[in-house]
């Protein structure tokens, strides 16, 4: 190649293509251990320091996720979700980072909104969020917390991104679900 060529050579072309396959391979294996964690959490007490755990296990994904690894984290979820002493970690489930790629009203600090990635791809993934989260809905009405309205709003726009012909599952104003308040 001649110093005047302006491509980029083979090899560093072969590497790069290399570093980003392993990104996203370690992007779906965290994914994959939080749906493990979350599987853990479905069960009569919740694990020691979860939402700290959850916290750490911290995803925004950036590229297309493998729909096995976007079903079981799915029903993991739902699992969750179906458990009513659960509240905190549900919470903390709803404002997790890798729902930022669908909530463009507050981008993340350390990654740029372009930088996010629509990754929830599955059509029975995004099928059980939706049915999970819209039924999610319902257990806020009875919440008797301040921050209710918050996670309402932050739902219903995840939830309009993950469907946006269906996003009116979630109807209401954030208001109506604060308990009165």
């Amino acid at each position: 190649m001649s110093s005047t060529d302006s491509r980029i050579p083979d090899d560093l072309v072969t590497a790069q293509a290399a570093h980003n396959l392993l990104a996203a391979r370690v992007e779906e294996a965290r994914i994959a251990v939080l749906s493990e964690f979350l599987d853990l959490c479905d069960a009569d007490e919740e694990p020691y320091k979860a939402i700290a755990t959850l916290e750490r296990i911290d995803i925004i994904p950036t590229s297309p996720v493998h729909p096995a690894h976007q079903l079981h984290l799915a029903r993991s979820i739902e699992g969750v979700f179906k458990r009513v002493h659960l509240q905190d970690l549900q919470r903390a489930i709803v404002y997790a980072r890798i729902w930022d790629s669908y909530d463009n009203s507050e981008p993340s600090d350390s990654v740029a909104s372009s930088d996010t990635f629509p990754w929830l791809t599955d059509p029975l993934a995004r099928q059980s969020l939706r049915r999970t989260f819209s039924a999610f809905v319902t257990e806020l009405s009875c919440w008797d917390d301040v921050e209710a309205p918050a996670v309402l709003s932050r739902l219903r726009t995840v939830v309009k991104e993950l469907d946006p012909e269906d996003g009116s599952v979630l109807h209401g104003s954030p208001e109506e679900y604060a308990g009165g308040l």
